[in-house]
């Protein structure tokens, strides 16, 4: 039987965790989000400031 891993879906995880911030990704994919949290901080992502670039205006595009 071929499929997923449990390694290949933590990779995975992981590396949604470098564009999303952990909140946010876990109630998309309906994980704990304490468990997210934490792996964000294993990885050393920050989004501390992301409230404030997604409140900031967008730039004008010529």
């Amino acid at each position: 039987m071929t499929g997923i891993t449990g390694a290949g879906r933590v990779a995975a995880f992981n590396e949604l965790l470098r564009e999303i911030p952990a909140p946010v990704l876990a109630d998309l994919v309906g994980c704990n989000s304490r468990f997210a949290t934490e792996r964000a901080t294993t990885l050393a992502t920050d989004w501390a400031n992301y409230a404030a670039i997604r409140t900031r205006p967008s730039p004008a595009h010529p």
